[in-house]
């Protein structure tokens, strides 16, 4: 083997800053996409991208790579192509094609693309049996240039020239290339599911018939989508269509379900020339509101307008430098903006019609709300079951119900509507408002008008909540256990917190048990305590909402806290910090006694990341939350709690008629008054 040594050099044209800006590639899916482009570019039939996961990432020894079996390179083209940032390789080799491929590549800046992921890139390429190596550090190109004028700064770039190929590369032919990106900048690693699913959306079909890309030796998947319509229906054909004289190929599915788990599944992605130019999530601005917010989570589509790359020159460009739009208010565009918009418009229709009968179906199956239906004379029958297809165009999902549930909820509330004949009036207004079912605003006001309605759904919650603590007094005189044990129908706080957290902060009222937290804070349980944990269930909970998770470790009334607990507390949200990035918040119930120092109790009260609460405190913050209802509730009218929501009433409408909440003299002489809910301000 021979091996030599040659001095390699750099030429940055003074342009370059224009067109990278800042950060020209934040987003690494597009980074890794704009380096699998080039290996197109390169002929390349096979691409592999290499990216460590889970453990075996370490941003500052990982390292990711994205190999090729194109042409490879050797001196003269590394030195005059490559090492020319900014070079137009469309008016430098005056074609646009290469190897009957039409040339992605235009800036002449896609191979930077690797700096939006890592500060070291190491070129390996070679052609059969000499390889050519050198090493871009972002740093040294960044300073101490050795030559700068007006145009262009040069640097000095040490390379090695050997007479094999370079170890442990896919030996499927004899020339490639291999971009290796070490010294990384992200703490995490890229997440290959989703690296999937965008480099599937950001290659047309052709390129990816003609060059196979593999992430971790896995073939690229494509998106797997429970489907309700594809058009066209086979998935080797694309619809054409004429605009002017220019010709755009599409295809596009609606799903049966919502596409949430991926942002880049939903909506239209726009290649031009097999490469991406306008990215998802994309819905030509159609309004989406009312029927089309909803609608826009089940389409996904793709569109080819290779007419949009004509030319050579910058002038000719209409796509942003990082692929991920096109610009708009470019002539060029505007047939096919048009065209979009409306192609749009329908398949949310499309959507919206769909979902509406199959909201109707729902509520058609339901047994007791069938029977509701069929009660109603025909023709409020048949204009219930209208709106109830609108509310289907216009589905909301909660967090805290199904589908199907929050379609239930929302179609009672309508049934009632006509099950009392007195909103006639609002009915009729509504009949009005429904011929447009992207006007959700209209019809939420509409309901807001059913004030009885939403007055008796509000008392049956305050009613409900009055009942829970009720239960959680009974609960706690009568010593319940934190957990149910083996003992299946036990009351018990854990369960009792899990299913009402606004007990313990009313603001928690939209928290949800989180599982996978849970678990995770038994299998710890298990490893730190495995004889305590062997016959028990956890004693800790975990809610997550709003951007908080809150962990929870709950001791029953009579037990006395050790200080290992509140360490063993302290040891998990430490450790669950590490693996979440939203804010956690320990809290601990006890029964109000306790085992440790005063300083070190006093130390963990005073803690921001803990709140130490009593059973009893509990209880009493909420009888006086909630039980002074009861008055309105029972009709107690000589009880003082009934006079205080009487003048509550009285004054927001007088605030409501006057618009304002402006006091008068004799207001501020009189001061707040009483208030019937007294909650500390801390």
């Amino acid at each position: 083997m021979t091996e030599r040594t040659k001095i390699f050099h750099i030429k940055i044209l003074g342009r370059l800053l224009e067109l990278l800006g800042v950060q020209m590639y934040k987003h690494r899916d597009a980074a890794v996409a704009e380096l699998v482009a080039n290996s197109w570019d390169a002929g390349a039939k096979h691409v592999w991208i290499t990216i460590p996961t889970g453990t075996e990432y370490n941003k500052d020894i990982s390292e990711i790579s994205i190999e090729d079996d194109g042409c490879g390179m050797n001196e003269a083209s590394l030195q005059d192509k490559y090492l020319v940032i900014g070079r137009n390789r469309r008016i430098a080799e005056s074609s646009e094609e290469f190897k009957g491929r039409r040339v992605m590549g235009r800036k002449g800046i896609g191979k930077l693309a690797g700096f939006g992921i890592a500060s070291m890139m190491k070129v390996e390429t070679w052609i059969d049996n000499q390889s050519i190596e050198i090493s871009l550090d972002l740093n040294h190109l960044k300073n101490n240039p050795t030559t700068e004028t007006k145009d262009d700064i040069d640097k000095n770039l040490d390379g090695t020239i050997r007479d094999e190929k370079p170890k442990g590369i896919h030996e499927v032919s004899c020339s490639g290339t291999r971009i290796r990106l070490s010294t990384l900048k992200q703490q995490t690693s890229i997440d290959i599911n989703a690296l999937h699913i965008s480099l599937a959306r950001r290659f047309s079909r052709t390129v990816q018939g003609h060059m196979k890309i593999f992430i971790n030796e896995e073939p690229l998947k494509p998106p797997k989508i429970d489907i309700h319509k594809n058009s066209p229906p086979l998935d080797n054909e694309l619809e054409t269509e004429r605009l002017d004289n220019n010709e755009v190929k599409y295809t596009y599915s609606y799903s049966n379900s919502p596409l949430t788990r991926d942002r880049n599944l939903q909506g239209w992605t726009i290649l031009v020339n097999g490469k991406t130019a306008q990215a998802p999530p994309f819905f030509f601005n159609v309004d989406i509101n009312g029927t089309s917010q909803h609608s826009s989570k089940y389409l996904l589509g793709t569109i080819e307008a290779d007419f949009l790359d004509k030319g050579s020159t910058d002038e000719t460009d209409i796509v942003s430098t990082d692929r991920q739009e096109i610009d708009w208010d470019r002539e060029e565009a505007k047939s096919l903006w048009d065209w979009g918009r409306k192609l749009t418009q329908k398949i949310f229709n499309e959507i919206g019609e769909r979902n509406a009968e199959e909201s109707k179906n729902i509520v058609e199956e339901h047994p007791e709300y069938k029977a509701r239906i069929d009660a109603l004379d025909k023709p409020l029958r048949i204009q219930c079951l209208k709106f109830i297809g609108s509310i289907g165009k216009i589905k909301v999902y909660g967090d805290e119900m199904s589908a199907k549930e929050k379609i239930l909820q929302m179609a009672d509330q309508i049934i009632k509507a006509f099950e009392y004949r007195h909103f006639i009036d609002v009915i009729n207004d509504i009949e009005e408002a429904s011929e447009n079912p992207e006007n959700l605003e209209i019809l939420l006001t509409h309901l807001e008008k059913w004030e009885v309605l939403e007055s008796r759904s509000i008392l049956e919650i305050i009613k409900g909540r009055i009942r829970v603590v009720d239960k959680f007094y009974d609960m706690i005189i009568n010593r319940a256990p934190e957990t149910a044990n083996r003992d299946l129908g036990a009351d018990n706080f854990h369960d009792l917190i899990a299913g009402f957290p606004w007990l313990l902060n009313p603001e928690w009222q939209v928290y949800l048990e989180e599982k996978s937290i849970s678990t995770i804070l038994k299998k710890l349980g298990e490893n730190d305590f495995p004889e305590l944990m062997k016959n028990k269930r956890v004693d800790f909970l975990a809610l997550q909402g709003s951007g908080t998770i809150a962990v929870i470790e709950i001791k029953s009334v009579d037990d006395v806290l050790p200080l290992e607990e509140l360490r063993k507390l302290e040891d998990y949200k430490n450790a669950l910090t590490s693996a979440h990035k939203e804010k956690l918040v320990c809290v601990l119930i006890f029964g109000g006694k306790h085992s440790i120092p005063k300083e070190t109790w006093q130390r963990y009260e005073e803690s921001v990341d803990f709140k130490i609460l009593e059973w009893k405190n509990v209880f009493s913050a909420n009888k006086n939350y909630y039980l002074h209802y009861r008055a309105v509730l029972e009709n107690h009218i000589s009880d003082p709690n009934f006079r205080l929501k009487a003048d509550e009433i009285k004054n927001t409408r007088r605030m409501l008629e006057k618009d304002s909440v402006y006091r008068n003299v004799i207001d501020r002489k009189e001061g707040l008054g009483i208030q019937d809910i007294n909650i500390p301000i801390s």
